[in-house]
């Protein structure tokens, strides 16, 4: 019997660096979550999960400059991310839902 085929996103290790969970987030609300970007580099990946499965994941863009941002990779949920020098607001999108945000590292 073959073995199944295994994608390179399930080969990939990630250690998780953070994770906050917030219960009940209702529509178009926001959260600032204290973290420093300046700590955050180019394998760094910002995910977003709902209790549904559904998820959004941001990697990290350094800028040109000193000032880079969460490039959307994929969104399935309806958030946005921005952030300033200490802290990312996460806005939730039209539904209320349970969210877990977690960074990761790709090793």
């Amino acid at each position: 019997m073959k073995d199944k085929p295994v994608s390179i996103r399930q080969k990939k290790e990630n250690t998780i660096l953070d994770e906050t969970r917030i219960n009940d987030f209702a529509p178009y609300e926001t959260m600032v979550i204290d973290k420093n970007i300046a700590k955050i580099n180019y394998d760094h990946n910002l995910v977003i999960s709902n209790t549904l499965g559904a998820a959004a994941e941001f990697t990290w863009q350094k800028g040109i400059t000193e000032k880079g941002y969460f490039k959307e990779l994929i969104n399935d949920i309806g958030v946005t991310v921005d952030h300033n020098s200490d802290s990312i607001t996460v806005t939730n999108g039209g539904a209320r839902q349970i969210l877990t945000i977690v960074f990761r590292v790709q090793d």
